[in-house]
């Protein structure tokens, strides 16, 4: 979810919490009452207990989300990308992601948005998962998408940066060195 896509949630947070209220097992509900807290937990304006007492709604409302409605691909993601800004013993991001990418590997509206995500930590070391995010490469990169994978690079990790050249080089190695030129040309390290 963007900046933009959470602040016009957040204007419908109380209809949106009191229908999954009413709605109590409808998954899709709970993951749309989630979303609309999204600019308190991502936003500038997020501090000290406000922060706190909206990570733990956001996640009891993802985790009524992922109970009920499992197949909801964007709910895995932001309570990936939650668990991973706020941690926790309660979810673990990898797990997270790994739902992410088996319930929506295709829904082409979320493949930049996980990237990116994905790319901010260091998840290299799970076999499973590296072929994942190499999925979403080959899928952006077959519709000559490099812009989101550009995005990703320049918000990734060290070990995220060295993991999508490598990944961009044995799939396209043209868009590895557009890929590369573009970093340097942000004065961004280029992993090798």
């Amino acid at each position: 979810m963007n900046v933009l896509a959470a602040a016009a949630a957040a204007k419908h947070s109380e209809v949106a919490d009191r229908a999954a209220a009413i709605g109590a097992i409808r998954g899709e509900l709970w993951a749309e009452a989630a979303f609309t807290h999204a600019q308190s937990l991502w936003g500038s304006a997020a501090s000290g207990t406000s922060v706190r007492e909206s990570v733990q709604r956001a996640r009891e409302e993802l985790g009524r989300a992922v109970r009920y409605a499992p197949h909801r691909s964007d709910a895995w993601l932001m309570l990936a990308d939650l668990a991973q800004r706020f941690a926790s013993s309660e979810f673990d991001p990898t797990e997270a992601f790994r739902m992410s990418y088996y319930t929506g590997s295709n829904e082409i509206h979320l493949v930049p948005v996980r990237l990116m995500t994905v790319m901010k930590r260091d998840y290299f070391d799970d076999a499973e998962l590296r072929e994942l995010i190499r999925h979403d490469i080959r899928l952006l990169l077959g519709l000559k998408q490099l812009a989101p994978i550009s995005a990703a690079y320049l918000e990734a990790s060290v070990k995220g940066k060295d993991f999508l050249v490598r990944a961009v080089k044995d799939i396209d190695p043209a868009a590895a060195e557009t890929l590369q030129g573009g970093a340097k040309r942000q004065n961004t390290p280029v992993a090798d």
